[in-house]
């Protein structure tokens, strides 16, 4: 198995985070996906309930002591909560807004994967979510503004035929070159997919081979991928995430 609020206090974003969530069976992340939603909604909803001219007062109060509704959280699902980057503190979820429906955008389920981004500005990074992915059975793979790290992606697939496999080959661009090495881009329908200089993308007979490092907004662009790929007629799609 594999895994990748509302800041109106924050003027600065120093904690950005991308997870993804590789599961064994889409079963399994959809379970967990309804628990992290449950997360996001509650949260949300708790700072909905609060007016906003008396949110920032809210906030001075409970950012480091938590929410009474993240209390019960992290009793529920028996977790560290989140901590400031920067002071090594318990800390208050930051960057979800304060409408539920909005929240649970932040994830997204795709096939047998997770994929979470903040929606606004942090100081937390990404916990507890990537704790209780690892937690759930999923293995983590994440970019994080504070400590780095990069996300690749691995997708094969079988074209029908060696002509479709050639003209989905063309999509992949050289576009610029950076100290020497050639930097290429895949884009499909607005998608951008930086590919690393040391990884290969090519075909092998009706076989593609796409190893790529996951660029931003991973959570809008892997389900289109692997639209894309079915749309022209693809089948055997696999895909592995690794931490880079």
């Amino acid at each position: 198995m594999k895994i990748l609020i509302w800041s109106q206090f924050s003027s600065n974003h120093s904690a950005d985070f991308t997870l993804v969530g590789e599961f064994a069976t889409a079963e399994q992340a959809a379970e967990a996906a309804e628990k992290i939603r449950h997360i996001l909604r509650e949260v949300a909803t708790f700072w909905h309930s609060i007016p906003a001219d008396e949110r920032p007062a809210a906030w001075s109060k409970w950012r480091y002591d938590l929410t009474p509704i993240e209390q019960t959280l992290r009793q529920q699902f028996e977790v560290e909560w989140a901590r400031h980057v920067n002071l090594d503190t318990t800390h208050a979820l930051d960057w979800l807004p304060a409408d539920p429906e909005k929240a649970i955008n932040a994830l997204v389920h795709v096939d047998r994967c997770l994929l979470l981004e903040n929606i606004g500005d942090t100081y937390i990074g990404a916990a507890p979510f990537d704790t209780l992915l690892a937690k759930w059975g999923a293995s983590v793979v994440a970019w994080r503004e504070v400590g780095g790290g990069e996300i690749y992606l691995t997708v094969t697939c079988l074209a029908p035929d060696e002509m479709t496999a050639e003209k989905l080959l063309a999509d992949v661009q050289v576009t610029y070159q950076q100290d020497g090495y050639p930097e290429r881009d895949i884009q499909i329908g607005g998608m951008l997919w930086g590919v690393a200089d040391h990884y290969d993308t090519r075909r092998e007979g009706r076989k593609l081979i796409y190893p790529l490092t996951v660029m931003s907004d991973i959570h809008e662009y892997f389900g289109a991928f692997l639209d894309y790929l079915r749309e022209n007629g693809c089948t055997e799609i696999e895909y592995q995430f690794t931490q880079g």
